[in-house]
Parts: C-alpha cells; structure tokens; sequence
C-alpha cells in the first residue's frame, strides 16, 4: 500500500471514527452526560481501530465540546449545554438521528432571525449572474420534485446562492451553520406528502422579489417560506403516519 494510500484509510477511518461515537452521543442512548466512555483499549477493540485512531477522533470531540478528557478519569460525555451545537459537523450529526424537539425549535428561530435578512441583502446587492444562480437552482428543484434527495441538494444550493448574493463577508460564514441547520429541517419536511412541492412557489417568490431588487418583498417572502417549513416540520413531527427517517445523505 502507498504512502497516499495508507494516508487516505488513516482519515477515513478517523472520520468514520469521530462520526460514530458522535451520533452514539447525540442519540443519548449508550453514551450518555455525565457518563464515561469504555476505556481505550475496549473502545480501539469495538471499533476495530489502532488506539492512535481511537485518540484523534477524541480529540476531535473534545474540540467540539462533546466529551470532556481528564487525567486519571478518562473520557466523559459533557452536558449538553456545553457542546458546540453551532458547528456545522454537530448539526451535520444532528441531522442524522431522530429529532430532538427543542432542538429543531432552536433550528427553526435561528434561521427566521438570520435569512430574511440574508434575503433582504441579496435583493439590495446581488448581482445578475448571482441572482440567475437562483433561478438555476429553482428549476432543478422544479425537475427534482419527486427525488428527494436532489431535490435537498438543489435546495440548499438556492439558499447558498442567497448568502453569496449579500455580498457580507460575515454573512457568508455564517451560511456554513445555515446550510447545516436548514440541510436539517429539509431532510425533515420532505418526508411530508406534497412539502416539496408546495415550497416551490414559496422559494420562486423570493428569487422573484430579489430579481425585482425589492429589500423587503424578499424579506417578507423569506420569512413566508420558513413559517412555512415550520408548519411542515410540525406536521411531520405529530402526525403519527409519519416516521421521521435518519441519516439521509445530501452531498
């Protein structure tokens, strides 16, 4: 095996690593606050990876605010007002288990606090070529209505095409922890008959609204579209025909 090859299975593996014990944490199921992780030795065991694997990926956890690493004590799971929950591989995680409710209420008003006002900024300075991006987006989404997942993909390419169009630096940035929270809430409405569809007319009156250069049309029209996707997610939510899937993939 070559050196890029051997480098390659390292990282993998360490993703794979880090992704496992995560969502094994965010389910709360096994790996509880306030509990410890098996020792190093069980955990290199189980997960059938070298301890220098095992300790990387701890690392990484630890980075993020998920597991605390003590002296003598070992690894143990922090609470979770103590975990990073705006970085986007935590919400990339999040998305991947059964939804917490409070959760996916946070979720809810830190979009309609940040993309209304992306909107808004996009109506004001987004260029032609930036807005037609728009426009691209919304006839993939048109084409994918019945593919769920390109239909996720296309959507979140029409909101990452808004936060270019602020032209904000900042705003930009931020869009890292939008894509993950509204990749989130899309993996949960598109499990609603007819949600897709439906978000089609929403998301084209803002393009509309940003194309026309009117600030607030596309303010309005934002924040439509997500007391939207709330109704959607609460529908899914309490409707007992509905069973909420985990770990859809969206590239």
């Amino acid at each position: 095996m070559t050196k890029g090859a051997k480098e390659s299975r390292h990282h993998r593996l360490h993703d794979q690593v880090v992704r496992q014990l995560a969502l094994r944490i965010l389910r709360g199921e096994e790996l509880i606050p306030g509990t410890a992780l098996p020792t190093e030795v069980e955990l290199s065991k189980e997960l059938k990876v070298s301890r220098t694997i095992l300790r990387e990926a701890i690392k990484v956890l630890e980075a993020k605010g998920l597991v605390e690493v003590r002296p003598k004590v070992g690894v143990t799971v922090r609470q979770r007002d103590e975990w990073n929950v705006v970085d986007p591989a935590i919400l990339a995680w999040q998305s991947e288990v059964l939804p917490d409710e409070d959760f996916i209420r946070d979720l809810c008003e830190f979009r309609r606090a940040v993309e209304p006002v992306a909107a808004e900024l996009a109506a004001r300075r987004g260029s032609d070529a930036q807005i037609q991006v728009l426009f691209e987006c919304l006839a993939r989404m048109e084409a994918s209505v019945g593919d769920r997942q390109a239909f996720i993909a296309a959507d979140l390419k029409f909101h990452t095409g808004i936060f270019a169009a602020c032209q904000n630096e900042l705003l930009q940035r931020i869009n890292i922890t939008v894509h993950s929270a509204l990749r989130t809430s899309r993996v949960i409405t598109t499990q609603r008959p007819g949600s897709s569809a439906g978000a089609l007319g929403l998301h084209r009156d803002v393009a509309n609204a940003i194309r026309a250069h009117d600030p607030l049309a596309a303010r309005f029209a934002m924040d439509q579209l997500i007391s939207q996707m709330v109704l959607d997610i609460e529908g899914v939510l309490h409707d007992e025909n509905l069973q909420v899937v985990e770990e859809v993939k969206v590239s």
